[in-house]
């Protein structure tokens, strides 16, 4: 799936992930530290002294679940953070970070939006980068110019989409699958609803959600654990208590065994199946991730890669997965193929399934899987960006704080059987939802 879907959550699997590789080869985990700011909003640092530098995220429970039905109006709203704030404007803030070489982002998917800061952190720099920070983080203006300016990127972005088979593909699955719910919709919305956006709906927006009870804030870096509860106070104090935002609900999937086709014209064609897959947090993703990286998940070695690409030459690319979020992400297969040889692809594609779910992998293929997830990745580690990323996963989905620390174990002693049972019970071969896209008709 691309980034329109969830790359975020797919990369954060993956940073959590590699990140115990590394801890395992230096037989030490990071040190996470944990509170509450004055008003309540929980803190996660780490204390690392690589780097002259801090990482900033400030995380609200606002992502693209939180639009209703004005789809488009989370992304929207964050992007429009920086566009004016008290008496500064969009240039003036861009400046001011500039000048003492700090970094300012805003993301968003479905489940939150991020506000990241990079800076130095010796004070003279990073005081300056700080204040600037919070002036976007509390006093957002949202000029209507600038506003309209971002809801037009946001409309060309839309529209560059609909040339792209794959995105249409991953529109009508989430679209099927998950239909008005929270998940049914593209982080950037769709044209009709962004169009209809308006100033008010962004200040309606932010002040229902970048409030006190609904944040994170993660530090990382080379600043003392005094100095970052000073830092976290200065972050939260100038948010309004607010309420936190409900959980989001488990969807029900009425899709099931359902076929689309949509046609595209191109010489390739885009083939998407799934169903219904799991949520962050889930016990079951250990033995899921470890029965997925045989299915489709192993890139060169996995059997959807060996049998529909190597063997029958029936696809360009295959990979599947598992999208965990705050309520159950999808399981997904996504493949490519020429247009003729689409209906083979999808055939092929269901033969493989349905014997891995029958059958699970091999015990040769399990101690294979175990080898590669406990010791691949080290690299994504390096970096308090990325170790923020980690931190940032852990606190917003509420896992333990010792998830670092007993996940290697938790591969290593996940059982065949329990591989097995955990496939056969979260993946259904005869009631899965396809999407294809290609083809002139």
């Amino acid at each position: 799936m691309n980034r329109y879907l969830s790359l975020r959550h797919i990369l954060k699997v993956l940073i959590i992930a590699s990140s115990l590789m590394v801890s395992a080869c230096k037989a030490s985990v990071i040190p996470i530290q944990s509170w509450n700011t004055q008003n309540g909003v929980k803190v996660l640092f780490d204390q690392t002294k690589q780097l002259p530098t801090l990482d900033v995220r400030v995380v609200f429970a606002a992502g693209s679940s939180r639009d209703g039905s004005q789809y488009g109006l989370a992304n929207l709203t964050a992007n429009a953070l920086n566009a004016g704030a008290g008496q500064l404007s969009a240039d003036q803030i861009a400046d001011n970070f500039a000048s003492v070489g700090a970094l300012f982002g805003a993301d968003v998917d479905q489940d939150m939006a991020v506000l990241s800061l990079k800076s130095l952190s010796d004070p003279q720099y990073l005081q300056p980068a700080l204040q600037n920070f919070i002036a976007v983080l509390t006093q957002p203006t949202f000029p209507a110019d600038e506003v309209a300016r971002l809801q037009k990127q946001q409309l060309i972005a839309l529209q560059m989409s609909t040339q792209d088979p794959a995105t249409i593909g991953e529109i009508r699955f989430l679209q099927a699958m998950y239909g008005n719910t929270p998940y049914g919709h593209m982080i950037i919305g769709q044209p009709d609803t962004v169009a209809k956006l308006t100033q008010q709906d962004l200040v309606r927006f932010y002040k229902q959600y970048y409030v006190a009870n609904n944040t994170l804030i993660v530090l990382v870096g080379d600043i003392s654990k005094k100095q970052a509860e000073q830092i976290a106070n200065q972050l939260s104090q100038g948010l309004a208590q607010g309420q936190a935002a409900a959980p989001i609900p488990a969807a029900p999937f009425k899709a099931a065994g359902q076929v689309i086709k949509v046609a595209f014209p191109s010489e390739q064609t885009t083939i998407l199946m799934g169903g219904p897959g799991i949520a962050m947090g889930n016990a079951l993703f250990f033995p899921l991730s470890l029965g997925n990286y045989t299915l489709g998940g192993g890139s060169l070695v996995s059997r959807l890669f060996v049998q529909v690409r190597s063997q029958a030459g029936l696809a360009y690319s295959i990979s599947s997965r598992f999208v965990s979020q705050q309520a159950p992400g999808p399981f997904v297969i996504m493949a490519q193929t020429r247009n003729e040889k689409a209906q083979a692809a999808e055939l092929k594609i269901q033969q493989v399934l349905q014997d891995f779910v029958a059958n699970g992998p091999t015990q040769t293929e399990l101690d294979a899987a175990k080898q590669n997830l406990i010791g691949s990745f080290p690299l994504l580690l390096v970096g308090n960006s990325n170790i923020a990323d980690i931190l940032t996963a852990i606190g917003f989905y509420k896992l333990p704080l010792n998830y670092l620390d007993t996940y290697r174990q938790k591969l290593q002693s996940s059982s065949l059987s329990e591989v097995k049972q955990a496939i056969s019970q979260n993946i259904h071969p005869n009631a899965m939802l396809t999407v294809i896209v290609g083809g002139s008709s």
